[in-house]
């Protein structure tokens, strides 16, 4: 699989995404401090990830269930990553020679694989924290825009669930092309975010700061020039948020947010020839952090 082409129907996320990798963050807009209270007082298994500027180390005995995902970044530029399931019938001998092969296998497509929600956006020498529901099976770890090797993850048969869904301080709704819950302004800090996607297409989210009274209209005007090769990348850098999750998918992301004005963007591709990202199609709220 030429790991360049892996994700080339996301061209258009992955552009914006590499313009943001060329930030300086010269002043703190929020904050990504280690995670340490709710989520991680839940008592759940836990699921470590470590990402450098090469590639994954997938952690190995990990079982199905809920789990706390920890992704840290110990490399020197940003991650932007998605967890998609190998289906069951591609076997492991196929799934080898398809990860050496050039161009993308039949089967690598998008609108059908099972996207996780996975923890994202985790700077360089910081993490992203969440608990997320993980099934049994083969989930490959992509990195769309720096070209870091995949790797894969096995997960093993577990136990049926026996946690309870964690308490959300935010509880946001993706559908198309709208996010929903975060129209009120929420607590700085700290929070919980429970992560929904309700629709029927794949979606994502991304939280960036941007300059008081922004609209959703100059967001999305923000993205397209972006996109275009005309606007300022200093104008999208995520400060956390869930990678690409499947439809009915949830999680609870750990994010801290100091006070100020953000958006939230989904930039998972249109389906079809152009990709366009959910974000220039509307997908976008702009909120308040008191």
């Amino acid at each position: 699989m030429d790991r360049r082409r892996l994700l080339q129907h996301i061209g258009a996320s992955a552009t914006l995404a590499l313009a943001a990798s060329t930030l300086r963050h010269g002043r703190v807009l929020a904050t990504q401090a280690t995670p340490t209270a709710g989520l991680a007082g839940l008592g759940l298994p836990e699921v470590t990830i470590a990402v450098d500027d090469a590639g994954f180390t997938a952690p190995s005995g990990v079982t199905a269930g809920r789990v706390l995902m920890t992704v840290r970044n110990t490399g020197g530029k940003e991650l932007h990553f998605f967890a998609a399931r190998v289906p069951d019938e591609i076997g492991d001998e196929q799934l080898a020679a398809d990860m050496k092969a050039e161009g993308d296998p039949a089967w690598f497509d998008m609108t059908k694989l099972t996207l996780l929600g996975s923890p994202d956006w985790p700077r360089p020498g910081g993490q992203a924290r969440g608990v997320v529901d993980l099934t049994a099976g083969r989930w490959l770890l992509v990195d769309p825009i720096d070209n870091r090797e995949v790797a894969l993850m096995t997960v093993g048969e577990g136990e049926a669930w026996t946690f309870p869904d964690p308490a959300a301080d935010v509880t946001v709704s993706l559908i198309e092309m709208d996010l929903t819950g975060l129209e009120q302004p929420i607590p700085g800090g700290e929070r919980v975010w429970r992560i929904q996607n309700d629709g029927a297409l794949d979606h994502e989210l991304a939280v960036i700061a941007v300059p008081a009274g922004a609209t959703r209209e100059s967001v999305m005007q923000t993205v397209g020039d972006l996109l275009q090769g005309t606007g300022d990348p200093a104008s999208f850098a995520p400060l956390g948020g869930q990678g690409a999750a499947s439809k009915g998918v949830a999680s609870w992301q750990s994010l801290s947010l100091a006070p100020g004005a953000y958006a939230a963007v989904c930039m998972a591709p249109m389906p079809g020839e152009d990709f366009t990202p959910h974000a220039v199609k509307g997908m976008v709220e702009v909120f308040t952090v008191r």
